[in-house]
């Protein structure tokens, strides 16, 4: 896995998991040594794309969302992504029982 590759995992692990994480519960999703993946993770810290929200934690920012292809969501997007729909354009769900 290059270095480019292990980092944008990293920031894809801290994304999908939604809380922030230790070094080695990274690691162990990942398959890679702790020691490595701590080193990308201080790495992603400095560039902004990850936090610490408390001492050993890791979080992903806007910035790493961002990195990995997620769009920002503004209060103006999210309401319209949320807003109602004429029925024509609506999606709906076949339920069988």
């Amino acid at each position: 896995m290059g270095l480019v590759e292990a980092k944008m995992k990293i920031l894809e692990v801290l994304w999908t998991v939604g809380t922030p994480m230790k070094s080695r519960d990274v690691a162990q999703k990942l398959g890679l040594g702790i020691a490595s993946t701590t080193m990308h993770l201080l790495g992603l810290r400095r560039g902004g794309h990850v936090t610490t929200p408390r001492h050993g934690l890791y979080a992903i920012t806007e910035l790493g969302k961002e990195t990995i292809g997620l769009p920002k969501i503004d209060n103006k997007q999210a309401a319209k992504i949320l807003s109602q729909v004429p029925v024509d354009k609506a999606f709906h769900f076949l339920y069988n029982i």
